[in-house]
Formats: C-alpha cells, sequence, structure tokens
C-alpha cells in the first residue's frame, strides 16, 4: 500500500515539474503551445478560463500519475536497470506514442479544434511550431527523468 501512495507522490512531482516547466516556456514566448488550456478544452469545451485551466491540469497530473504507475510496473515486471540512459529511452517512447497516435486522436476530439477556437496539435505538437514540438518531446523525457529519479530513492 505505502509503495502505491509512494507512486502517486512520484507521478504528482513529474507531472507538475514538466507542467510547470511547460508553462514557464509559454509564459516567456519559446512556445505558444498551452497543453493544460488544450486539454482542458478538450474536457470542458471552453477555450479559456479557470475551468478550463483546472480541468486540463487535473488531467494532466491523473495522466502524470497513471504513468508513474506504468513505468513501475515494466521496470519491475521486465527488470530494467534504474538509469538515465533508460529514463531518457522511456521518455522518447511515450513520446512517440502520444505524438503519434493521442495527439492526433485529440486533435479529431476536441470541440474547441473544431469550432476554430484552438489549432490543431498536429503529430508531436508540430501543430504550433518547432518550438513546440522541441517543448513537447524534451518535456515527456523530463518526465521520464523525474520518475526514474525518484523511483531510484
Amino acid at each position: 500500500m505505502f509503495e502505491m501512495f509512494y507512486l502517486v507522490k512520484v507521478g504528482l512531482t513529474a507531472g507538475i515539474i514538466m507542467g510547470m516547466a511547460a508553462m514557464i516556456l509559454n509564459m516567456v514566448k519559446f512556445t505558444t503551445l498551452d497543453l493544460t488550456k488544450y486539454v482542458g478544452c478538450l474536457l470542458t469545451g471552453q477555450a479559456a478560463g479557470r475551468v478550463n485551466f483546472i480541468a486540463g491540469f487535473v488531467a494532466h497530473l491523473i495522466a502524470s500519475v497513471v504513468f508513474a504507475i506504468l513505468y513501475h510496473y515494466i521496470i519491475v515486471e521486465y527488470v530494467i536497470a534504474v538509469s538515465l540512459r533508460n529514463a531518457v529511452f522511456f521518455g522518447i517512447v511515450h513520446t512517440l506514442i502520444s505524438g503519434c497516435f493521442v495527439l492526433p486522436f485529440f486533435d479529431r476530439m476536441n470541440p474547441c479544434v473544431a469550432q476554430g477556437s484552438i489549432k490543431r496539435m498536429n503529430y508531436f505538437a508540430s501543430g504550433y511550431g518547432v518550438t513546440a514540438a522541441m517543448t513537447y518531446v524534451v518535456g515527456h523525457v523530463l518526465y521520464a527523468i523525474v520518475v526514474f529519479f525518484m523511483l531510484a530513492q
């Protein structure tokens, strides 16, 4: 039971670090990508506002916990070493799967994309430009590194 609570903490911590890093990059205009807003719109149908932000960030944190549990399961089941190299590998695989399959699916499901109030993500968030795609890739690798680092403790 304690292990599950720790995995929730790992997922929340990694998700918050990844989310805050992406928000900072958005605030300093490195990228126009705002994944919290995009997911919030997917869930609420509202392109802006407090409800949109809360829904998007909570969904991101829930996904972060689920993926931390999944990472842990794969590491334990397949006896994978907790190393920086493997963390980067997990982050890249995570990015490939989500960037190739999840984002295009979300584009088709998002009511705000259909209304034209926000842009499509496209593959690897490339709908928001090169810096968004870079942020998307690096963010998932950063998430995996934080998860692996905390699992090594």
